[in-house]
Formats: C-alpha cells, structure tokens, sequence
C-alpha cells in the first residue's frame, strides 16, 4: 500500500508483454500504483493479438485508445478478421489499413528499436558458459525425477517436466516445498 499512493515518480515496468490482458493479476497490481510517467518493455513483437497490445498501451496512457469494446470493435475485430484463411479481399485491406491506422495512432507513444538500430550502440555480444555441479541432494532428486520418467513408460512432454528440471537446477527446495505442499 505505500508504495501504491504516492507511488515512484516513474514506473518502468520490463517484460511488458506480460500485461497483456487487464483482467491478468500483474496488470490489476501494476496499474494501481499512481504515478505521473510509465514505460513498458517488451522484446517480443504483437504477434496478431492487438488487444494485448491495447493492454500495453492502456497501461501507459489509460484511455489513450478508449474502452477495450470500442478499442476491438474498431481495431481488433477488423484486423483479426483480415487474417482468416477464408477471409475477403475487402476483409484484408480493412485489415492492412486498420493495423496501419492503429500504429500511427500509437505512434506518440511507442519507441521501436530493433538489432540493427541498436548495433552500433551496444557493445559486442559475449555468450559465456558456466558449467555448475549439481549439489548431491539436487543429484539425487534429478536421478528419481530421471528414473520415475523412465519407469512410468507413458511418453512424457519433455516441455511438461522442464518447469519442474528448472525448479530443481535453481535450487532443490524449490522442488521439495512444491512436494509438501502436495
């Protein structure tokens, strides 16, 4: 609570796309915190989902873009539709002049830079890796982890255990105060 009124005089908030529905817990959080100037972050890219990028943008200018139904009314439904497979001719140039519409109403407020702008910038790129041993006790919960894979015979998603090999790699009580809260 008092961090929320008065809150910072700016607001950085990195990672961005991750406001990108207003119901979401981290947008409700963030867009309490009174404050007169926010920046958002984002490196990926509004991959054809313009509400998200209206979540952005509402977050650093609210009402910037009116309400979220006027917002897809005007904007999403006639973008999203322009991308159907069985969608008209009439259909993708609403779409192309609605998304170049919406980036030149945005265009006050959003700051685009990619590798090429930034190149002769930032200093030249260095990939270091760091081989870490595992402590015994995460050894031991990886050769169960490992054996309870291989025993069940049921093909598991490696995508499904990777939460739970990453929880365990960053230290092993993540692992174990998951498994007695079960």
């Amino acid at each position: 609570e008092l961090l929320v009124d008065p809150g910072p005089e700016v607001m950085v908030v990195d990672e961005g796309h991750r406001i990108r529905t207003a119901s979401s817990l981290t947008t409700r959080t963030v867009k309490r915190i009174r404050t007169r100037r926010r920046v958002v972050l984002s490196g990926y890219p509004v991959q054809n989902k313009p509400l998200e990028y209206y979540c952005m943008v509402d977050f650093v200018r609210p009402g910037f873009l009116g309400s979220q139904m006027g917002f897809q009314y005007y904007f999403e439904n006639p973008i999203r539709n322009g991308q159907c497979v069985d969608c008209t001719e009439g259909e993708k140039m609403m779409s192309r002049q609605r998304a170049w519409l919406l980036c030149d109403v945005v265009s006050p407020l959003v700051l685009r830079r990619n590798n090429v702008q930034q190149e002769h910038v930032l200093p030249a790129r260095k990939e270091v890796v760091i081989s870490v041993r595992m402590l015994p006790e995460q050894r031991s919960l990886y050769t169960t982890l490992l054996e309870t894979l291989r025993s069940s015979r049921s093909y598991r998603n490696p995508i499904q255990v990777y939460p739970v090999v990453r929880r365990l790699c960053t230290h092993p009580t993540l692992v174990q105060r998951r498994r007695l809260k079960k």
